[in-house]
């Protein structure tokens, strides 16, 4: 049924009849899709492991930040879908994984070590690395990482939220 006849259709029998499709597509669809699907997603793994975090998630995924969920042990448990834009790996590759994969040798050891003996300490911190694509481009990143803590006071997971900078 095209558009014409399915206005003549609703106005013959007073149904709505669905727009199936224009042919438009606005960019900013999909994000705003990848955005709902990563804020469910959020919920959920909140609710499953009673986790006690309160973020402004949706400014930021607007704003591009990835956020990355790992393990006690840094195992990727989960990843937004800007995380895939930004590292050009896919879900599959990176689940399970852990986000020194994304380091190389312009990586510095200084932020290596700090990033490692806060997340040893369950301590907050901010740090700026450089990191490697899938197709081994460097980018630049902020990354800030939260140790999670369920209801229950125990550490459980380990949030990042990571943004590239030129």
């Amino acid at each position: 049924m095209d558009f014409v006849s399915g206005l003549s259709r609703q106005k013959r029998t007073g149904a709505n009849v669905p727009l199936h499709s224009w042919g438009i597509a606005h960019p900013l669809l999909q994000k705003q899709i990848d955005i709902a699907e990563d804020l469910k997603k959020i919920e959920t793994l909140k609710k499953q492991f009673s986790w006690q975090v309160d973020l402004p998630f949706r400014d930021f995924l607007l704003e591009n930040y990835s956020i990355i969920i790992t393990n006690l042990e840094r195992e990727i448990i989960w990843i937004s879908h800007n995380f895939v834009k930004l590292t050009g790996y896919s879900e599959e590759e990176l689940i399970g994984n852990k986000p020194m994969m994304l380091q190389g040798e312009k990586t510095d050891e200084k932020s290596r070590n700090k990033i490692r003996e806060n997340l040893q300490k369950f301590e907050s911190l901010k740090a700026k690395v450089i990191n490697y694509r899938k197709n081994g481009e460097v980018y630049n990143c902020n990354i800030e990482i939260f140790p999670l803590m369920n209801d229950s006071g125990n550490f459980t997971h380990f949030l990042a939220l990571e943004k590239e900078v030129c």
